[in-house]
């Protein structure tokens, strides 16, 4: 069977329609720690994880925005016959304190895993292949977006995703998820 040899049929449910966006938390997790850590793929889709154990004293962290500012998306690229993704996160810093001034400056150096929660009741998993990294714009205009910080990161070009975006699905069945999310929220700081 070839890579692109589809296996299933997809239709569409009438009970539970997609919603766009996403809630106004955003939970990252350092790179490194995300690479250190055991992440359990469900073995049916392989875009979807059922666990995510992080080592002993790592964590992950919440970023709390205000509403309808958190966006996520991923785009595809084809090159030399391989379709590869960026993906895209945008939310921002809401805060000019040194707290805030100290994470935007932290997110320009490192690279990051971002879990989501949509509001069609998904948790999609951003970066799980090489990570984000934080992409050169304006960061901080005080006359625009209430003078919030405005961040992206997204998939290095040189190194973009193999996959779409995972989705992490815990192990109640079936799927729910309130229990998806409190797995998630488990991991914060």
């Amino acid at each position: 069977m070839a890579c692109g040899d589809l296996t299933a049929n997809f239709t569409l449910t009438c009970a539970s329609p997609l919603v766009s966006g996403n809630e106004n938390i955003l939970t990252l997790i350092n790179y490194e720690d995300w690479v250190d850590a055991t992440v359990t793929e469900d073995v049916t889709y392989s875009q979807e994880i059922t666990a995510i154990t992080l080592l002993t004293g790592k964590t992950a962290f919440k970023i709390e925005g205000y509403r309808n500012t958190l966006r996520t998306q991923y785009d595809s690229s084809v090159e030399n016959g391989l379709t590869r993704y960026k993906h895209l996160v945008n939310f921002q810093i809401g805060g000019d304190d040194g707290a805030a001034k100290d994470i935007v400056e932290k997110l320009g150096l490192g690279t990051y895993v971002a879990i989501a929660f949509t509001k069609s009741g998904q948790v999609e998993v951003f970066g799980a292949g090489t990570g984000l990294v934080l992409q050169g714009q304006t960061q901080r205009d005080r006359y625009a977006n209430n003078g919030n910080a405005i961040i992206q990161l997204a998939s290095d070009d040189e190194s973009l995703e193999v996959k779409v975006p995972k989705n992490y699905v815990g192990t109640s069945s079936p799927y729910s998820f309130a229990t998806a999310k409190a797995d998630i929220e488990a991991l914060w700081l």
